[in-house]
């Protein structure tokens, strides 16, 4: 497992859309892409939980029940990419956290 984080473009700085876009459900990479975004979406609801706690507003408002997952996560970049919020496509070296980000945003808006 450590040989495969070694040789992944995955363990890069950050992951962009093209990388993004090139690991398939079949690909041995797909479990460290899993990894990556289920990281990014704790990461999100902690900053959110630490918003929530110090009074703060937060761009998105996820219920406080949820168990974040590759899946949801996955669900939510997807969604993004085919329909942008703001009306343009993402260059394929967008980050992938900023796309989440805005995907977490229209997916759970607090309104």
């Amino acid at each position: 497992m450590l040989a495969t984080f070694s040789i992944t473009p995955i363990n890069s700085y950050a992951v962009d859309l093209a990388l993004y876009n090139s690991v398939s459900e079949d690909d041995e990479d797909s479990v460290i892409m899993d990894v990556y975004l289920k990281g990014l979406g704790e990461g999100l609801i902690y900053s959110y939980t630490l918003s929530k706690s110090m009074r703060l507003e937060s761009p998105f408002c996820p219920p406080d029940n949820l168990i974040i997952s590759a899946d949801i996560v996955r669900t939510i970049v997807d969604g993004e990419i085919l329909s942008p919020s703001y009306g343009m496509e993402y260059n394929s070296d967008t980050f992938l956290a900023l796309i989440t980000t805005v995907g977490f945003k229209n997916f759970f808006p607090c309104n």
